[in-house]
């Protein structure tokens, strides 16, 4: 079942950045207004149906990875108009404060990460000059070993997507060789390397995955020379297209909320 639910209606008009639930909060944080890279966070309460702004990143990003694991929001790398950024940042909710984290070992924006077996893997990217390959791996329980490099990938990608799927962790899309691809690949823990797995049925790169219902689900994206609305979905064995956006979108932020409060009304702010 497809439900349009429109709720950023909004504080900004922004890209290239990331989006967060995290209780009955939805936060977003930096990316880009078409003028400047931002380091501003905002939170969408769904009790009071508004935006507020929260503790900012303490530099400005775009292009950088995040994900949500244990209630804190980590941003890796990304792009200030200036340099490939290296340094992370470790955002506490509860707190609305930000601790910086170990370094990764090249900067790199475009990059991809997820959470696999309690680890943060980092992967791909651009550094300046090439797309990279490699991945680095980071155990929270265990900050003191800093970053270490992980399998590499079959292929540079960069503005790609990775997604823990059945427990496997897959890398979909994104730039490679001059221009947005199709494939994806998967990581083999019993062989620890990478192999090929089916492509989409359209190339795209700086788009949104999701799992969902055990299923991925490509949304959106550059491809070819232009913007796509297409959403494809993955169950395991091929991919077919499921839907097609009102308008073709990419760099945006997809994410599942689970069980918004105010449901009516949102869905009523929707269809004005």
């Amino acid at each position: 079942m497809y439900i349009k639910l429109v709720i950023f209606f909004i504080h900004l008009v922004i890209s290239y950045h990331h989006v967060h639930q995290i209780g009955d909060f939805l936060y977003s944080f930096g990316g880009y207004d078409f003028t400047t890279f931002k380091s501003d966070v905002w939170r969408f309460d769904f009790e009071e149906l508004k935006w507020e702004m929260r503790s900012s990143i303490p530099d400005d990003r775009g292009y950088f990875s995040s994900l949500l694991f244990k209630n804190k929001v980590y941003i890796f790398g990304g792009y200030d108009f200036f340099h490939r950024l290296a340094t992370n940042w470790i955002y506490d909710p509860e707190e609305n404060k930000w601790t910086a984290m170990t370094p990764l070992s090249v900067g790199r924006s475009d990059s991809a990460s997820v959470i696999y077996n309690g680890k943060i893997l980092v992967s791909g990217g651009f550094d300046g000059e090439r797309t990279l390959n490699r991945v680095e791996v980071f155990d929270p329980e265990k900050p003191e070993d800093g970053w270490t490099d992980f399998a590499p990938m079959k292929d540079p990608r960069s503005g790609h997507a990775m997604v823990v799927f059945r427990d496997t962790i897959f890398a979909i899309g994104g730039f490679q060789h001059g221009t947005s691809t199709d494939t994806a690949e998967y990581f083999d823990a019993s062989c620890n390397e990478w192999k090929s797995a089916p492509s989409m049925g359209s190339e795209r790169s700086t788009f949104s995955a999701i799992v969902f219902e055990d299923a991925i689900y490509t949304i959106g994206g550059h491809s070819l020379d232009t913007s796509t609305s297409v959403v494809e979905k993955f169950d395991g064995e091929a991919w077919t297209v499921v839907h097609c956006l009102p308008k073709a979108i990419a760099a945006g932020a997809v994410v599942y909320v689970d069980n918004p409060k105010n449901m009516p009304k949102l869905l009523q702010r929707a269809n004005v």
